[in-house]
């Protein structure tokens, strides 16, 4: 939906209630987006999954009198669960990926309990369309899945999760973590599984005694990435982003589904690899798995302890 003014940020905001579906306006700069204040607010009191586009004069023509510029950077305040400052439309694939990315992530911080609005701020340059020649085709976007769980996973959720890991080669990657409380339940899912770990030097986990903990696997993706067999089929990821270029580099360009353990379902991955969000602890999500996964048939993925 597009408005300037009136009641039509209220008509979506009515269509949000009654679809429980994110519904988007887009306006252009200035006092426009200033009209959707009311309706913004009203959003973050109930609970709705708005989103507002709004439309940006570029960083020249802020702050030196040109018309319908005003400083939009985080325009609603404390009224909108995120805000994300899109760059300059580019025709790069890089910039392309990065806005696909947040762009969703956005979008499932909107449907991610407590619902709310977000907001994302597009400054465009005349002429407003950019030259796309140099893309051969469409950007093929990583689609992220939405959130599953909400401390635990239903019966259901636990089912179809359990479905997606068996039979298939699976590597976990344990990140960043400020406790190491979660970390002696993921061993022994790993093991039950037979899963190897990476484990980031700031995770808490390089003096685990377990052979499928792998601290130093940094020359093992250093480029060129020779995996061949050990390639796994999917990645489970906890904790916050490894430190690791050599890893982030690999993440970048690994094509199977990567699954991001994270409770507040932030989707914090500056490598824009995430393609599935389970919002639970790995205390929990170890729990429900072990004894689902016992019984179940797992291909044994083996990199080797260096």
């Amino acid at each position: 939906m597009t408005s300037t003014n009136g009641p039509l940020p209220f008509f979506a905001l009515g269509m949000a209630k009654v679809s429980h579906q994110p519904v988007l306006l887009v306006c252009t700069s200035g006092t426009a987006a200033a009209n959707y204040y009311p309706a913004v607010i009203e959003a973050q009191l109930t609970h709705q999954p708005l989103i507002v586009l709004t439309t940006d004069r570029p960083p020249e023509l802020t702050n030196i009198g040109a018309p319908q510029a005003i400083d939009q950077d985080r325009l609603y305040g404390q009224y909108v669960k995120q805000f994300a400052q899109l760059p300059l439309p580019s025709a790069d694939a890089t910039t392309l990926d990065y806005v696909a990315f947040n762009v969703q992530r956005l979008v499932l911080a909107s449907e991610t309990t407590p619902l709310g609005p977000v907001h994302l701020n597009l400054p465009l340059r005349k002429p407003l369309m950019p030259d796309l020649e140099p893309v051969a085709g469409p950007p093929v976007v990583r689609k992220i899945t939405k959130p599953v769980g909400d401390r635990q996973l239903s019966p259901t959720q636990l089912t179809q999760l359990v479905g997606q890991l068996s039979g298939r080669r699976g590597l976990f990657i344990a990140g960043p973590q400020e406790t190491a409380d979660d970390w002696s339940g993921l061993v022994q899912l790993a093991e039950a599984v037979g899963w190897p770990i990476l484990a980031d030097p700031l995770s808490g986990l390089r003096q685990t005694d377990s052979s499928l903990v792998i601290s130093g696997y940094e020359q093992l993706f250093a480029p060129p990435i020779t995996l061949a067999a050990a390639q796994p089929e999917l990645v489970i990821r906890i904790g916050a982003t490894p430190v690791s270029a050599h890893l982030a580099g690999w993440l970048k360009a690994f094509d199977g589904p990567v699954t991001l353990v994270d409770a507040a379902a932030t989707l914090a991955d500056h490598t824009l690899a995430t393609t599935a969000v389970i919002r639970t602890t790995v205390a929990t999500l170890v729990t429900q798995l072990t004894g689902r996964l016992a019984g179940a048939q797992l291909s044994t993925l083996r990199l080797g302890k260096r």
